[in-house]
Protein backbone atom coordinates (compact mmCIF):
# COMPACT_ATOMS: atom_id res chain seq x y z
CA UNK A 1 0.00 0.00 0.00
CA UNK A 2 1.49 3.39 -0.92
CA UNK A 3 1.72 6.08 1.49
CA UNK A 4 -1.01 8.63 1.49
CA UNK A 5 1.35 11.46 1.86
CA UNK A 6 3.49 11.10 -0.94
CA UNK A 7 0.08 11.00 -2.79
CA UNK A 8 -1.44 13.87 -1.09
CA UNK A 9 2.24 15.87 -1.40
CA UNK A 10 2.73 15.01 -5.18
CA UNK A 11 -0.91 16.16 -5.82
CA UNK A 12 -0.05 19.49 -4.06
CA UNK A 13 3.04 20.29 -5.61
CA UNK A 14 1.38 19.79 -9.29
CA UNK A 15 -0.92 22.00 -8.23
CA UNK A 16 0.75 24.79 -6.78
CA UNK A 17 2.91 24.25 -9.59
CA UNK A 18 0.71 25.54 -12.20
CA UNK A 19 0.59 28.78 -10.44
CA UNK A 20 4.25 29.16 -10.35
CA UNK A 21 4.91 28.99 -13.55
CA UNK A 22 1.58 29.77 -14.71
CA UNK A 23 3.77 32.79 -16.64
CA UNK A 24 6.09 32.85 -18.95
CA UNK A 25 7.33 36.62 -18.55
CA UNK A 26 9.07 38.10 -21.81
CA UNK A 27 12.07 40.18 -21.84
CA UNK A 28 10.60 41.92 -24.87
CA UNK A 29 8.08 43.04 -27.56
CA UNK A 30 8.45 41.87 -30.94
CA UNK A 31 12.44 41.10 -30.76
CA UNK A 32 12.62 45.09 -29.06
CA UNK A 33 14.30 44.75 -25.05
CA UNK A 34 12.61 46.22 -22.80
CA UNK A 35 15.18 48.26 -20.99
CA UNK A 36 16.98 49.21 -23.90
CA UNK A 37 16.76 52.27 -26.11
CA UNK A 38 14.50 51.54 -28.56
CA UNK A 39 16.11 53.45 -30.73
CA UNK A 40 18.92 51.49 -31.08
CA UNK A 41 16.94 48.68 -31.73
CA UNK A 42 14.49 49.79 -34.80
CA UNK A 43 15.16 52.11 -37.55
CA UNK A 44 13.72 55.10 -37.47
CA UNK A 45 10.77 55.52 -40.84
CA UNK A 46 11.98 56.94 -43.93
CA UNK A 47 8.06 57.53 -45.39
CA UNK A 48 8.71 58.00 -49.07
CA UNK A 49 5.11 60.13 -49.80
CA UNK A 50 5.47 59.69 -53.66
CA UNK A 51 5.03 55.80 -52.83
CA UNK A 52 3.22 55.56 -49.52
CA UNK A 53 1.48 59.09 -49.05
CA UNK A 54 -0.98 57.06 -46.63
CA UNK A 55 0.90 56.19 -43.37
CA UNK A 56 -1.47 53.50 -42.76
CA UNK A 57 -0.45 51.74 -46.60
CA UNK A 58 2.90 51.85 -44.80
CA UNK A 59 2.40 49.28 -41.76
CA UNK A 60 1.91 46.68 -44.54
CA UNK A 61 4.58 48.12 -47.23
CA UNK A 62 8.35 48.33 -45.44
CA UNK A 63 10.17 47.41 -43.43
CA UNK A 64 9.86 47.36 -38.97
CA UNK A 65 10.38 51.15 -38.02
CA UNK A 66 9.01 53.79 -35.52
CA UNK A 67 7.79 56.89 -35.91
CA UNK A 68 8.06 59.59 -33.27
CA UNK A 69 4.83 60.88 -32.27
CA UNK A 70 5.49 63.95 -29.23
CA UNK A 71 6.75 61.50 -26.36
CA UNK A 72 5.77 57.99 -27.77
CA UNK A 73 6.75 55.90 -30.37
CA UNK A 74 4.28 54.79 -33.25
CA UNK A 75 5.70 50.85 -34.53
CA UNK A 76 5.32 49.82 -38.45
CA UNK A 77 5.13 46.51 -39.81
CA UNK A 78 5.92 45.02 -36.32
CA UNK A 79 4.11 41.56 -37.48
CA UNK A 80 1.07 41.12 -35.30
CA UNK A 81 -2.18 39.01 -35.90
CA UNK A 82 -4.88 40.20 -37.70
CA UNK A 83 -6.86 42.92 -35.91
CA UNK A 84 -4.16 44.70 -34.21
CA UNK A 85 -4.45 48.24 -36.25
CA UNK A 86 -1.86 50.28 -33.90
CA UNK A 87 1.14 50.09 -31.62
CA UNK A 88 2.60 53.17 -29.48
CA UNK A 89 5.63 52.36 -27.52
CA UNK A 90 6.91 54.40 -24.53
CA UNK A 91 10.77 55.28 -23.16
CA UNK A 92 11.60 56.24 -19.66
CA UNK A 93 14.89 57.52 -19.41
CA UNK A 94 15.90 56.51 -22.71
CA UNK A 95 14.66 52.85 -22.14
CA UNK A 96 11.84 50.70 -23.74
CA UNK A 97 9.31 50.72 -20.65
CA UNK A 98 5.66 50.14 -22.32
CA UNK A 99 4.22 49.28 -25.49
CA UNK A 100 0.07 49.63 -26.24
CA UNK A 101 -1.80 47.62 -29.01
CA UNK A 102 -5.28 48.48 -29.98
CA UNK A 103 -7.02 45.88 -31.94
CA UNK A 104 -11.05 45.24 -33.08
CA UNK A 105 -12.77 43.83 -30.35
CA UNK A 106 -14.05 41.19 -32.94
CA UNK A 107 -10.51 39.86 -32.83
CA UNK A 108 -10.50 39.58 -29.13
CA UNK A 109 -11.12 35.51 -28.72
CA UNK A 110 -8.18 34.49 -31.15
CA UNK A 111 -5.70 36.98 -29.82
CA UNK A 112 -6.27 36.65 -26.29
CA UNK A 113 -5.75 32.60 -27.45
CA UNK A 114 -2.66 33.44 -28.99
CA UNK A 115 -2.10 35.47 -25.93
CA UNK A 116 -2.77 32.31 -23.47
CA UNK A 117 -0.59 30.07 -25.93
CA UNK A 118 2.47 32.40 -25.65
CA UNK A 119 2.46 33.17 -22.22
CA UNK A 120 0.88 30.50 -20.25
CA UNK A 121 -2.65 30.75 -18.11
CA UNK A 122 -3.20 34.43 -17.34
CA UNK A 123 -2.84 35.67 -13.44
CA UNK A 124 -6.21 36.90 -13.38
CA UNK A 125 -9.12 36.50 -16.03
CA UNK A 126 -12.60 38.32 -15.60
CA UNK A 127 -16.12 39.22 -17.80
CA UNK A 128 -16.58 42.77 -16.09
CA UNK A 129 -19.30 45.63 -17.36
CA UNK A 130 -18.39 47.82 -19.82
CA UNK A 131 -20.56 50.73 -20.62
CA UNK A 132 -20.35 52.96 -23.88
CA UNK A 133 -20.49 57.01 -23.59
CA UNK A 134 -24.03 56.11 -24.99
CA UNK A 135 -24.90 54.09 -22.67
CA UNK A 136 -24.82 50.33 -24.81
CA UNK A 137 -24.19 48.02 -21.83
CA UNK A 138 -21.43 44.87 -22.66
CA UNK A 139 -19.10 42.53 -20.86
CA UNK A 140 -15.47 43.10 -21.51
CA UNK A 141 -13.43 40.45 -20.67
CA UNK A 142 -9.90 41.72 -19.59
CA UNK A 143 -7.03 39.29 -18.41
CA UNK A 144 -3.26 39.80 -17.01
CA UNK A 145 -0.21 38.32 -16.77
CA UNK A 146 1.54 39.92 -13.71
CA UNK A 147 5.34 39.26 -13.72
CA UNK A 148 8.21 40.52 -11.79
CA UNK A 149 9.28 42.73 -14.18
CA UNK A 150 6.53 42.74 -17.10
CA UNK A 151 2.80 43.13 -16.64
CA UNK A 152 0.31 42.39 -19.65
CA UNK A 153 -2.92 43.58 -18.85
CA UNK A 154 -5.81 42.50 -22.24
CA UNK A 155 -8.91 44.04 -22.38
CA UNK A 156 -11.64 43.32 -25.29
CA UNK A 157 -12.79 46.89 -25.12
CA UNK A 158 -11.45 49.99 -24.19
CA UNK A 159 -12.32 53.69 -24.96
CA UNK A 160 -14.45 52.23 -27.60
CA UNK A 161 -17.10 49.42 -27.62
CA UNK A 162 -15.22 47.95 -30.58
CA UNK A 163 -11.64 48.91 -30.05
CA UNK A 164 -9.84 46.67 -27.52
CA UNK A 165 -6.37 47.21 -25.77
CA UNK A 166 -3.28 45.55 -25.09
CA UNK A 167 -0.55 46.99 -22.35
CA UNK A 168 3.18 45.40 -21.59
CA UNK A 169 4.87 47.62 -18.79
CA UNK A 170 7.78 47.61 -17.17
CA UNK A 171 7.63 47.96 -13.32
CA UNK A 172 9.49 50.88 -13.94
CA UNK A 173 6.83 52.21 -15.83
CA UNK A 174 4.12 50.79 -13.70
CA UNK A 175 6.00 52.95 -10.97
CA UNK A 176 6.06 55.95 -13.29
CA UNK A 177 2.67 55.72 -13.95
CA UNK A 178 1.79 55.98 -10.27
CA UNK A 179 3.76 58.50 -9.05
CA UNK A 180 2.32 60.57 -11.81
CA UNK A 181 -0.80 60.10 -10.64
CA UNK A 182 -0.26 61.11 -7.17
CA UNK A 183 1.30 64.09 -8.03
CA UNK A 184 -1.59 64.63 -10.31
CA UNK A 185 -3.92 64.23 -7.45
CA UNK A 186 -1.34 66.41 -4.92
CA UNK A 187 -1.66 69.64 -7.61
CA UNK A 188 -5.88 69.20 -7.77
CA UNK A 189 -5.98 68.68 -3.96
CA UNK A 190 -4.27 72.26 -3.37
CA UNK A 191 -7.00 74.29 -5.15
CA UNK A 192 -9.76 72.85 -2.80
Amino acid sequence: MSNPYVFLFSVFFLLSSEFVFAYDEPDNFAGLKFGEDLTRQIKACVNDTNRYPDWNVWDHAGTRCYQKQGESFRLWNMGMPDGVYRIRAQQLSGKFAAVELLFVSSAAATILATFKQRYGIPTKQSAEPWISRGGVKVTSLTASWTGKTVSILFQERAAQIDEGRITYQTKTWAEHMQAEAADKIKKEARGL
